[in-house]
């Protein structure tokens, strides 16, 4: 009952266990979806309105040199250089030959006047614009009108991007480059010719390149924005050429960090994901967003760790209410399962009491001694009886051994029957002789194998039985009969000499062959006092026929057999307390029902009778007889053991072994 309910209880505890489990786990899977769908609508705003402020930003500033590339009189000014061919310094220093040949002496001369004005204008504009530099390229590459004294030589870079303008003849935003300064922007920006002043109005005949320091404009554009969390970062970054470097606006004397490509790859595309920041030490999530014109893109970054800072403590939260929620429910069950058992445990413990004070009730009550031994043979119960029986306390008793409460020699014969218990795992009787107050006490000892409920042996249960009174009152009978025995005994002997020392022979004889046959004590003494008395029937018989030297008639015959009778007759009425009256009458029945009186054969004869007949007629072969010598013993055994069909086999073997013993051969040999 208790199994089966513990077994529901926790197939019930194990399916809510089971079920919790489920719920939170989708619980928490659509947690970290709903988080991460809102980390990345707020890092595709703000990278989108980034990107957007960004590219707005570059548009104002290309925008800025329209009233320049717009001007009539920049691209006519232009339009004009672009005629001259070779090398535009001969603006300031004009060899008179070589421009009489392609403008004219008039024209090269306008141009060299106007360009100190055109350097004005243009100086005015980038003032005013906010701008740092302004050049005016023509489409070789040389700077004619430029706003700083100090202009240095553009880089390949820089005239890569002039080319680019001049045949794509559209805008460019150069890569950020760092300067003394600050970083530094350069746009460039074409210029065409005002209609008619060439051949084909379509081609920019110069570029205006403007310089730009512009630290403090991107980092206020890469400062948090307040749509953006704490741990949401803005990066931008640059492609030069094949390589990406990150714009470091708010670093002193910096400005520009190369990233590795495993760090940052616009290819693979740059949608909103968890990946290793751009210096690959932080797990974040990020998204990446082109930025329209130059080779820029806007990263957001949002540290991984803080950003699912709520998710982990919703996780903890609900792991910890279902975790309550499962130990309430363990904790109702196992008080539940408490109940029941404990109800039921009260219940056996109230029947075990009561089934101990029952036992020790009977076991203080009972005249047998108790007790109950381990396997180390130390006693751990015995009852009020055994301890009065040894002389000691209950309590004094547990904890000894057999050597401690009857001494070496009783316990070692004890120890003999115990190891036999422990070996045949069953129990016994054996009788043993112990002396308990100094006084000696038969008692009949059962012994029992106490096992577990496993089968194995624990200890052993003795109980002890004082069979004293018994014993002494059987010996006190046995001295009676044997004086009863004795009286007709010494009847015979006053008669007949000879019967008397035939019955003494023979009762020690039988005794012997009861030993051989391993008989119980009853057969033993039945053999023993009916030898005695087996020749009491023949006092009254005729003393002529019994010491008659030749064959006897069978009139006389029927005489002889009439002892049984006569025996009968004076042994019926004495009560011996064993069976002696009909082992003498059946000591004449042979095996094959040839023997009287009454033609009894094989089983129907009792074992005591048949050593009867064997010892009777082997003590009268053995000694003389009126109308013959006597046999010696062997002759008697051989004899015996050709008469199978009236004697016993077994008995008559039984008697060759021990007549052939030691002590056969000494009781025969004092016998002549």
């Amino acid at each position: 009952m208790k199994a089966r309910i513990l077994q529901v209880g926790l197939l019930v505890l194990g399916l809510i266990a089971l079920t919790l489990t489920l719920l939170l786990f989708f619980s928490i899977r659509d947690k970290r979806t709903e988080l991460e769908r809102s980390v990345e609508k707020r890092l595709e705003i703000l990278a989108d309105g980034r990107a957007e402020i960004v590219s707005t930003w570059l548009s104002g500033l290309a925008a800025q040199g329209d009233r320049i590339i717009q001007s009539d009189v920049f691209r006519l000014y232009a339009a004009e250089i672009d005629r001259i061919e070779g090398d535009v310094s001969v603006l300031l220093n004009p060899p008179p030959e070589f421009h009489r040949d392609r403008l004219g002496e008039s024209s090269l001369a306008g141009l060299s006047e106007q360009l100190p004005m055109m350097v004005n204008l243009l100086k005015e504009f980038v003032s005013y614009g906010g701008f740092l530099s302004g050049r005016i390229v023509n489409r070789t590459g040389q700077a004619y009108i430029a706003t700083d004294a100090a202009t240095v030589s553009l880089s390949e870079e820089q005239k890569g991007l002039l080319r680019s303008v001049l045949e794509s003849r559209k805008r460019r935003v150069g890569p950020l480059r760092f300067h003394a300064g600050g970083l530094v922007l350069d746009i460039y920006l074409p210029i065409f010719p005002p209609p008619g002043a060439t051949d084909e109005p379509s081609r920019p005949v110069a570029v205006l390149m403007l310089s730009r320091l512009v630290t403090q404009r991107l980092d206020e554009i890469l400062a948090g924005s307040p749509l953006a969390m704490e741990w949401e970062k803005t990066r931008l970054v640059q492609a030069r050429g094949s390589v990406y470097e990150e714009i470091l606006p708010g670093v002193p004397g910096r400005g520009l960090k190369r990233l590795e490509r495993s760090a940052f790859n616009p290819h693979k595309g740059l949608p909103f994901g968890v990946r290793m920041d751009l210096e690959g030490k932080t797990r974040v999530y990020s998204v990446g967003r082109k930025v329209s014109g130059p080779d820029w893109w806007i990263i957001l970054e949002a540290d991984y760790s803080l950003a699912t800072r709520p998710l982990r403590s919703f996780i903890r939260t609900t792991v910890t209410i279902a975790v309550l929620v499962l130990s309430a429910l363990s904790l109702l069950l196992g008080a539940a399962w408490w109940k029941v058992v404990g109800k039921e445990s009260r219940k056996i413990a109230e029947q075990i009491d009561s089934q101990h004070r029952f036992l020790e009730s009977i076991n203080s009550t009972v005249t047998d001694y108790i007790a109950y031994k381990d396997l180390d043979g130390v006693y751990r119960y015995v009852n009020r009886a055994f301890a009065k029986a040894v002389g000691r306390e209950v309590d004094q008793c547990i904890g000894l051994d057999d050597q401690a409460v009857f001494g070496f020699d009783t316990a070692r014969r004890l120890r003999s029957s115990d190891d036999l218990v422990l070996e045949k795992e069953t129990s016994i009787t054996v009788k043993e002789q112990i002396y308990l107050s100094s006084k000696p006490h038969q008692l009949l000892i059962t012994k029992i194998p106490l096992k577990d409920s496993g089968g194995r042996i624990t200890g052993i249960v003795s109980v002890f039985t004082d069979i004293t009174p018994i014993v002494e009152a059987q010996e006190k009978r046995e001295r009676m009969i044997r004086q009863t025995i004795d009286a007709f005994v010494k009847t015979v002997e006053m008669s007949d000499p000879y019967l008397a020392g035939h019955s003494r022979l023979m009762s020690i004889l039988s005794k012997a062959v009861s030993k051989e046959l391993k008989t119980d004590e009853k057969e033993s003494l039945t053999v023993e006092f009916a030898s005695l008395l087996s020749q009491i029937g023949k006092v009254f018989v005729d003393r002529t026929i019994l010491t008659k030297p030749g064959v006897v008639t069978e009139e006389e015959r029927q005489e002889l057999r009439k002892h049984v009778e006569h025996a009968a007759s004076i042994l019926r009425d004495i009560d011996f307390d064993l069976p002696l009256l009909e082992a003498i009458y059946q000591m004449n029945e042979h095996e094959d029902g040839s023997g009287y009186p009454r033609g009894l054969k094989g089983e129907d004869i009792q074992l005591t009778a048949k050593i009867l007949a064997v010892a009777n007629r082997f003590c009268a072969m053995i000694r003389p007889r009126s109308y013959r010598s006597a046999l010696s013993p062997q002759e008697a055994l051989t004899i015996l053991e050709r008469e199978t069909s009236k004697y016993s086999p077994e008995v008559v073997k039984a008697l060759k072994h021990f007549v052939n013993s030691a002590e056969g051969d000494k009781l025969l040999g004092k016998m002549g």
